[in-house]
């Protein structure tokens, strides 16, 4: 203030405070001395464009304009008013004379003629209202020119003849020119500084309400501004923060060697952009994508830095949980098979790298299934999870679990010298899988059974070491499971022609090389002949006719195993049909498979074939099923109990005693039959245990008001101790052999005479 004209100084004071305190543009006209002495008229105009919360100012922008030639010009016109006309013509500044209450102009320089896109004397046929874009302000501003008012800098909108915007400052005042009462108007273009400041307000307005957190620091890296995202996203106001280096926000997770290439980068490029965790007001983490870029003046050196960025911490959190639900499994939270597959190439890498051994383990729950069927997939889903936190808390660092899917798991245990190393793993694998599991309550119990495949001693790809560890998995189950069986070549051999014999068997049933013989089961206290049993024989083209056991071990839990029960029941069905004119009374029983009775479709095939059977009584069809694989499932029992129900279809629980029937398991199964194994047969004559145990089964299935059949029948001596102990019907070698669908009717009527 100390260089403004002291009559200027009060009046520049109080107006600069009227708009700092009323949201007003300021605009004054004031006196300035220049470095020689001399006055300068100087116009001011600026706005506030940044407040605190508490509406004090806190950044104000304006413009300076030297109007001395302005007001020069209006001293001279008063006191020399002969040279008006000349100095006017000259003048910087668009100048007009009106008369006529404004109407028609008398006069216009060079630069009103520019400033409204005129051209010769067509300012002077047009009445200069229609230069203004608010007309009516211009005809108020005549009315107060008329009653000897002079106006000065209005700012107004010009309509300018090619249809552009232009503002100006307008000053108006009274003038007695050429004979006749007049007005005369200045008008000092401001459309470029209109223009600046609105781009001004613009850039205001998006650095205030940008999505982004905006922060400028000065050259000293000190911040001189933030914007209202910065707040929003770190919780520090600007007065918190302004005069601080940003450093103060660092979470710490950047090292110092992060920094100096970063730093390195905006000082040679101009500009770094990178992920960046940095700590909140509150203590929280947030991940950011980071631009700092640097400003630099007309001598290319940095005067500012501006940093622009987003939090990205929701999307960091998403991104965590795609990542995860692509490598975990989302039951368990172990390695997927994705996973497992790049953790299996890591560690064949490092094994051939460092010389040691890498044990690929395949686990496969034992017991699981019935569990599951029977408490329902919620108690199993918890005891897999047991089992997995269990496998992740048993298997050392750097090891991996995987869950391959349903209770089959992949365990990779690595850097290991010798299979010595190696055993005690796989022990505590076993213990610790076998221990109870305590779900809502009750107490549950599952092992596993184990295959394992040694890189390098089994030398081939991940892919094939996985299924070399399943295929030793198999072989730990047949041998009793919850333990461990190392894979050798011997097995794959095997497992290669057991695939070569699917496929055969598969060609067989297309070729229909398949036959059904039947052996007889006869009442031995009253020689007749109640039903047959239909079997399965194979009458290859080479080999000649082929037992059971030669095959159907091979197919046991192939899906193709289903296809020939299928084909064995129709069969067996369709010749009942045939032998109903000389045996009405005949029952035929067939054998089904575990996997056969378990599909899904069962029970509606076979109401499917006996309904395109109708003569045939269900009740001449009795189905077998092996003790073992009636426990495997409780879909099994259901389906049973359904089949006799809805079809009156009966059940026989055939080679009984052989399996692990519990009492109260016995007393739910829906059987009719119980057919006692022949390896207890063959020999009570001999060994009393298996007297005992026949004995015992005899009884036991009239305390369940069930039948019993004796198998394995072998000599004549064998009737008359089953008579004794109760059973009356049997079937075996000493009756007779199985034999051709078309011998048996003839056998019948021989045996029966």
């Amino acid at each position: 203030l100390e260089l403004l004209h002291p009559d200027d100084i009060e009046t520049t004071r109080m107006k600069i405070n009227l708009s700092l305190e009323s949201h007003q543009q300021y605009f004054n006209e004031f006196r300035i001395r220049r470095a020689d002495g001399s006055w300068a008229w100087i116009l001011g105009r600026g706005m506030v464009i940044e407040r605190d919360e508490d509406d004090n100012p806190l950044r104000m922008v304006g413009t300076n304009t030297d109007i001395t030639d302005f007001k020069n010009i209006q001293q001279e016109l008063k006191s020399y008013s002969e040279n008006l006309r000349e100095l006017l013509e000259i003048s910087p500044i668009a100048v007009r004379i009106a008369t006529d209450r404004g109407r028609r102009i008398l006069f216009a320089n060079k630069q009103f003629l520019k400033l409204t896109n005129r051209q010769g004397h067509a300012p002077f046929e047009i009445n200069p209202i229609q230069f203004y874009a608010d007309k009516e302000a211009y005809i108020d501003i005549l009315n107060r020119v008329d009653n000897g008012e002079t106006i000065s800098n209005q700012l107004l909108e010009f309509n300018t003849k090619s249809g552009d915007k232009h503002w100006a400052l307008c000053s108006y005042s009274p003038l007695h020119y050429a004979g006749e009462n007049c007005n005369i108007a200045w008008f000092f273009d401001v459309t470029e500084r209109i223009k600046a400041d609105e781009a001004l307000r613009l850039h205001a307005s998006v650095f205030e309400n940008a999505w982004e957190g905006i922060l400028i620091t000065d050259k000293e890296n000190n911040i001189v501004s933030v914007n209202r995202a910065f707040t929003e996203i770190t919780g520090y106001t600007s007065t918190e923060v302004i005069g601080r280096n940003p450093s103060f926000l660092g979470a710490g997770k950047q090292t110092s060697a992060f920094y100096e290439e970063m730093w390195s980068t905006i000082q040679n490029k101009g500009r770094w952009r990178g992920e960046v965790w940095n700590r909140k007001k509150n203590g929280d983490l947030f991940a950011e994508i980071l631009t700092v870029s640097a400003i630099r003046n007309d001598k290319d050196e940095i005067i500012n830095h501006l940093g622009l960025f987003v939090d990205i911490t929701e999307i960091k959190k998403t991104e965590r949980l795609l990542v995860n639900m692509a490598h975990y499994d989302s039951l368990t939270q172990l390695a997927n098979r994705t996973l497992l597959s790049e953790r299996l190439e890591q560690s064949l890498l490092m094994a051939e790298q460092n010389g040691q051994l890498l044990a690929v383990c395949f686990l496969d729950l034992d017991g699981f299934k019935p569990i599951n069927d029977k408490f329902g997939h919620d108690i199993g889903d918890k005891i897999l999870q047991e089992i997995s936190k269990r496998l992740k808390e048993v298997i050392r660092n750097g090891d991996t679990a995987a869950r391959l899917g349903g209770d089959e798991f992949v365990v990779l245990i690595a850097n290991i010298t010798s299979l010595n190393e190696l055993y005690p793993i796989l022990r505590r694998i076993n213990s610790t899988v076998a221990e109870l599991v305590d779900v809502n309550g009750e107490q549950h119990r599952v092992t596993t059974s184990i295959g394992v495949a040694i890189y390098p001693y089994d030398d081939v790809d991940g892919d094939t070491l996985i299924r070399h560890a399943d295929m030793a998995m198999y072989e730990a189950k047949q041998a009793g499971r919850d333990g461990y069986h190392v894979f050798d070549s011997q097995l794959d051999q095997q497992m290669y022609e057991n695939q070569s014999k699917i496929g055969l068997i598969a060609k067989a049933l297309e070729n229909e090389e398949f036959r059904l013989f039947y052996q007889p089961k006869v009442d031995l206290k009253n020689h007749k002949v109640i039903g047959v049993e239909a079997l399965i024989r194979w009458q290859h083209p080479e080999k000649g006719l082929l037992g059971a056991l030669s095959f159907l071990p091979y197919i046991e839990s192939h899906d193709i195993n289903v296809l020939v029960g299928d084909w064995v029941l129709e069969t067996a069905i369709a010749q009942l049909l045939q032998w109903q004119t000389e045996t009405p009374d005949l029952h035929v029983s067939i054998n089904v498979s575990a996997k056969q009775i378990q599909h899904p479709d069962f029970i509606r095939k076979l109401e499917k074939l006996l309904a395109a059977y109708p003569s045939i009584s269900p009740e001449n069809i009795q189905l077998e099923i092996l003790e073992t694989s009636a426990l495997e499932t409780i879909q099994t029992a259901q389906v049973v109990e359904a089949s006799e129900r809805l079809l009156g279809v009966s059940f026989a629980l055939d080679d009984f005693g052989t399996g692990y029937s519990s009492l109260s398991y016995l007393k739910k199964l829906p059987v009719k039959t119980l057919k006692i194994d022949q390896s207890f047969v063959k020999t009570m004559l001999t060994d009393q245990e298996d007297l005992a145990i026949v004995k015992a089964i005899i009884e036991l299935a009239d305390v369940f008001k069930q039948d019993t059949v004796a198998e394995g029948v072998e000599t004549e001596a064998h009737f008359a101790k089953l008579i004794e102990l109760g059973c009356f019907i049997a079937q075996g070698y000493a009756i007779a052999k199985p034999m051709p669908a078309d011998e048996v009717t003839a056998w019948i009527r021989q045996y029966e005479a």
